[in-house]
C-alpha cells in the first residue's frame, strides 16, 4: 500500500472510530465506504483490517460489561454465524477473482443498507425471540461479516428488537462481532493463495488511529446531538453506497 493510501485509510478509520464512539456501531461501514470508493484497499483487505480493529474493540470494552452478555442467545447465533462467516469467506473468495463487477454491486448494496439501518429503529418484542430466528440473524450476520468484515444489520436489527437492556444487547454485539473476526481470521488464514500480510498491517496501524478519534469523541463531544450525527452518517453512507453501484453500472456497460 502507498503512503498516500494508508493515509487515506487511517482518515476513514479516525472518522469511522468517531462516528462508532458516538452512535454505537458504524466504524466498519464508514471505513469500507471510503476505502471502496476511493479505491485504496481491495475489500479483502480492509475486510482483515476490520478484523484486527473489531477484536481490538472488543478487548477494551469487554473487560468491563462481558457479565452482562446474553449467553444463549449468543450460543444460538453462533450456530449460524461460524458456517456463515466461513461461507462468506469463500464468497469472497469467488467474487474477487472472477466477478469483481458482482462484488462492487454487493458492496454498494450494503453500504446503503448500513445506511438505512442508522434510522429504522425496531421495536422491542413483548417475547423473548426463539432460537431459529437467532441462528438465522447469526448466519446471515455471518456471511456479511465474511465476505465484509462487518455483521451487519440483521444481528443488531435482530439484538435491539428483544425485550432486554441496551447494555445486555452491547455486551452480545461486541462479544458476537469478536468471534465472527476470530473465526474470519482463521479461515483467510487456512486459504494458502490468501495473503493476509496488507489487511493486517493496515489494521494494526489504525488500532492507535481509533482509539485516538475515540478519546477526542469523549473529551470534546460535537455540539451536534446524536440524531444530527446520525443524519450525517447515513446520507454520507446513502451517497457512497450509490456511487459504487452507479460507477460499476456504468463501467460494466
Amino acid at each position: 500500500m502507498s503512503l498516500s493510501s494508508l493515509l487515506i485509510f487511517l482518515t476513514s478509520a479516525f472518522i469511522g472510530g468517531y462516528f462508532q464512539t458516538l452512535i454505537g456501531f458504524a466504524m466498519g461501514m464508514v471505513v469500507m465506504a471510503f476505502c471502496v470508493t476511493l479505491g485504496v484497499t481491495t475489500v479483502a483487505e480492509t475486510a482483515l483490517a476490520l478484523n484486527v480493529l473489531s477484536l481490538t474493540n472488543a478487548a477494551v470494552v469487554l473487560p468491563k460489561i462481558w457479565r452482562h452478555t446474553d449467553w444463549p442467545g449468543l450460543l444460538m447465533s453462533m450456530l449460524g454465524l461460524v458456517p456463515g462467516t466461513i461461507g462468506g469467506v469463500f464468497l469472497l473468495d469467488m467474487l474477487s477473482s472472477n466477478y469483481t463487477w458482482a462484488l462492487r454491486l454487493l458492496v454498494g448494496a450494503f453500504i446503503i443498507l448500513g445506511g438505512l439501518a442508522l434510522f429504522l429503529q425496531p421495536q422491542p418484542r413483548t417475547q423473548r425471540s426463539g432460537p431459529a430466528s437467532f441462528t438465522a440473524a447469526g448466519a446471515a450476520a455471518g456471511v456479511m461479516g465474511g465476505m465484509f468484515g462487518i455483521a451487519g444489520p440483521p444481528v443488531v436489527f435482530h439484538l435491539y428488537s428483544q425485550p432486554t437492556s441496551i447494555l445486555t444487547i452491547r455486551a452480545t454485539l461486541i462479544m458476537g462481532f469478536a468471534a465472527l473476526a476470530a473465526v474470519r481470521l482463521v479461515t483467510v488464514a487456512a486459504e494458502p493463495d490468501m495473503d493476509m500480510h496488507t489487511g493486517l498491517t493496515t489494521g494494526i496501524f489504525a488500532v492507535p488511529v481509533v482509539i485516538l478519534a475515540s478519546w477526542l469523541c469523549g473529551r470534546f463531544p460535537p455540539p451536534a446531538s446524536p440524531t444530527a450525527v446520525r443524519r450525517i452518517a447515513f446520507i454520507m453512507l446513502i451517497a457512497m453506497g450509490a456511487f459504487i453501484i452507479l460507477t460499476t453500472l456504468f463501467g460494466a456497460s
